[in-house]
Protein backbone atom coordinates (compact mmCIF):
# COMPACT_ATOMS: atom_id res chain seq x y z
CA UNK A 1 0.00 0.00 0.00
CA UNK A 2 1.21 3.00 -0.90
CA UNK A 3 2.78 5.43 2.23
CA UNK A 4 0.29 8.51 2.28
CA UNK A 5 2.18 11.89 2.22
CA UNK A 6 0.48 13.66 5.11
CA UNK A 7 1.61 11.17 7.29
CA UNK A 8 5.28 11.02 5.72
CA UNK A 9 5.44 14.83 6.29
CA UNK A 10 3.98 14.41 9.79
CA UNK A 11 6.41 11.94 10.75
CA UNK A 12 8.93 13.97 9.67
CA UNK A 13 7.89 17.41 11.80
CA UNK A 14 8.34 14.61 15.27
CA UNK A 15 11.66 13.54 14.33
CA UNK A 16 12.36 17.34 14.50
CA UNK A 17 10.38 17.62 17.64
CA UNK A 18 12.51 18.86 20.98
CA UNK A 19 14.47 16.04 22.72
CA UNK A 20 12.33 16.78 25.77
CA UNK A 21 9.28 14.98 25.07
CA UNK A 22 8.15 11.97 26.91
CA UNK A 23 8.33 8.88 25.23
CA UNK A 24 5.15 7.40 23.45
CA UNK A 25 4.54 4.09 24.33
CA UNK A 26 2.33 1.33 21.81
CA UNK A 27 -0.40 0.54 24.97
CA UNK A 28 -1.02 4.45 24.54
CA UNK A 29 -1.09 4.15 20.44
CA UNK A 30 -3.83 1.58 21.21
CA UNK A 31 -5.57 3.41 23.81
CA UNK A 32 -5.91 6.66 21.76
CA UNK A 33 -7.33 4.19 18.96
CA UNK A 34 -9.97 3.00 21.48
CA UNK A 35 -10.71 6.68 22.83
CA UNK A 36 -11.55 7.88 19.83
CA UNK A 37 -13.70 5.06 18.28
CA UNK A 38 -15.67 5.57 22.07
CA UNK A 39 -16.32 9.53 21.69
CA UNK A 40 -17.04 8.86 18.24
CA UNK A 41 -20.24 6.10 19.16
CA UNK A 42 -21.06 8.74 21.75
CA UNK A 43 -21.81 11.20 19.35
CA UNK A 44 -19.14 13.25 20.93
CA UNK A 45 -17.99 15.69 18.42
CA UNK A 46 -16.38 17.88 21.13
CA UNK A 47 -14.53 14.44 22.59
CA UNK A 48 -13.47 12.98 19.53
CA UNK A 49 -11.80 16.10 17.96
CA UNK A 50 -9.84 16.42 21.12
CA UNK A 51 -7.82 13.60 20.36
CA UNK A 52 -6.75 15.54 16.84
CA UNK A 53 -3.34 17.44 16.68
CA UNK A 54 -5.01 21.23 15.69
CA UNK A 55 -3.49 20.86 12.24
CA UNK A 56 -4.66 17.50 11.74
CA UNK A 57 -4.98 16.27 7.86
CA UNK A 58 -7.68 13.68 6.88
CA UNK A 59 -7.09 11.93 3.94
CA UNK A 60 -9.88 9.58 2.21
CA UNK A 61 -9.56 7.60 -0.70
CA UNK A 62 -10.29 4.16 -1.94
CA UNK A 63 -8.87 0.77 -2.92
CA UNK A 64 -10.10 0.15 -7.01
CA UNK A 65 -10.63 -3.47 -8.05
CA UNK A 66 -7.44 -3.25 -10.24
CA UNK A 67 -5.97 -2.34 -6.81
CA UNK A 68 -4.94 1.16 -7.73
CA UNK A 69 -5.41 3.90 -5.42
CA UNK A 70 -8.15 6.65 -6.19
CA UNK A 71 -7.69 9.92 -3.82
CA UNK A 72 -11.18 11.27 -2.26
CA UNK A 73 -9.64 14.34 -0.88
CA UNK A 74 -8.18 15.82 2.33
CA UNK A 75 -9.96 17.70 5.22
CA UNK A 76 -8.78 19.93 7.89
CA UNK A 77 -10.01 18.92 11.34
CA UNK A 78 -12.42 22.08 11.37
CA UNK A 79 -13.59 20.66 8.25
CA UNK A 80 -13.99 17.12 9.52
CA UNK A 81 -15.50 18.40 12.37
CA UNK A 82 -18.22 20.14 10.69
CA UNK A 83 -18.84 17.45 8.79
CA UNK A 84 -18.82 14.94 11.34
CA UNK A 85 -21.35 17.22 13.30
CA UNK A 86 -23.63 17.21 10.59
CA UNK A 87 -23.86 13.39 10.34
CA UNK A 88 -24.31 13.15 13.77
CA UNK A 89 -26.94 15.21 13.70
CA UNK A 90 -29.34 12.56 11.76
CA UNK A 91 -27.29 9.37 12.14
CA UNK A 92 -25.26 7.09 15.12
CA UNK A 93 -21.95 6.34 14.02
CA UNK A 94 -19.84 3.01 15.43
CA UNK A 95 -16.34 2.57 14.57
CA UNK A 96 -14.37 -1.15 15.30
CA UNK A 97 -10.80 -0.44 15.00
CA UNK A 98 -8.76 -3.26 14.87
CA UNK A 99 -4.69 -2.39 15.52
CA UNK A 100 -2.78 -4.15 12.89
CA UNK A 101 0.84 -2.64 13.60
CA UNK A 102 2.15 -0.26 15.90
CA UNK A 103 5.75 1.29 14.66
CA UNK A 104 7.33 4.06 16.47
CA UNK A 105 9.63 5.80 15.79
CA UNK A 106 13.22 5.97 16.52
CA UNK A 107 13.30 8.76 18.94
CA UNK A 108 9.83 7.74 20.34
CA UNK A 109 8.17 10.66 20.36
CA UNK A 110 6.00 9.87 17.05
CA UNK A 111 4.46 6.68 15.87
CA UNK A 112 2.17 5.49 13.04
CA UNK A 113 -0.73 3.34 13.67
CA UNK A 114 -2.14 0.52 10.81
CA UNK A 115 -5.14 -0.46 12.04
CA UNK A 116 -8.66 -2.01 9.86
CA UNK A 117 -11.69 -0.15 10.59
CA UNK A 118 -15.15 -1.09 10.38
CA UNK A 119 -17.70 1.83 10.12
CA UNK A 120 -21.54 1.35 10.85
CA UNK A 121 -23.45 4.54 9.89
CA UNK A 122 -27.28 3.80 10.92
CA UNK A 123 -29.77 6.60 9.85
CA UNK A 124 -33.71 6.31 10.22
CA UNK A 125 -33.34 2.24 10.42
CA UNK A 126 -31.01 1.93 7.44
CA UNK A 127 -27.55 0.61 8.03
CA UNK A 128 -24.53 1.55 5.98
CA UNK A 129 -21.27 -0.42 6.51
CA UNK A 130 -17.78 0.65 4.94
CA UNK A 131 -14.59 -0.56 5.55
CA UNK A 132 -10.87 1.02 5.18
CA UNK A 133 -7.51 0.60 5.96
CA UNK A 134 -6.26 3.23 8.43
CA UNK A 135 -2.52 4.78 8.83
CA UNK A 136 -2.32 7.52 11.39
CA UNK A 137 -0.18 9.42 12.27
CA UNK A 138 0.28 9.96 16.02
CA UNK A 139 2.11 12.57 18.86
CA UNK A 140 2.36 13.91 22.44
CA UNK A 141 1.44 17.14 21.95
CA UNK A 142 0.81 19.87 24.81
CA UNK A 143 1.33 16.63 26.89
CA UNK A 144 -1.17 14.74 25.21
CA UNK A 145 -1.11 12.32 22.81
CA UNK A 146 -3.22 13.42 19.67
CA UNK A 147 -3.50 12.52 16.03
CA UNK A 148 -1.37 14.12 13.35
CA UNK A 149 -2.47 12.74 10.35
CA UNK A 150 -5.12 10.08 9.66
CA UNK A 151 -5.19 8.49 5.73
CA UNK A 152 -8.81 5.84 5.50
CA UNK A 153 -8.04 3.91 2.15
CA UNK A 154 -11.86 2.33 1.85
CA UNK A 155 -11.71 -1.32 0.72
CA UNK A 156 -14.67 -3.99 0.49
CA UNK A 157 -16.12 -5.02 3.47
CA UNK A 158 -15.37 -8.85 3.83
CA UNK A 159 -16.98 -11.16 6.54
CA UNK A 160 -18.98 -10.51 9.25
CA UNK A 161 -19.51 -7.39 11.31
Amino acid sequence: MPQPLPLILGLALLAAAPAAAETITDAEIRTLAARQAERLGAGDVDGYAATFAPGAVFTQQALGSNNAVVPYGQASLAEARVQLARTLARSQVRETVDVRAVVLSASGRGAALRAFVRTRVTTEGRVRESCAWRIAGVARIGGRLRTVSQTDTLVRCRGPA
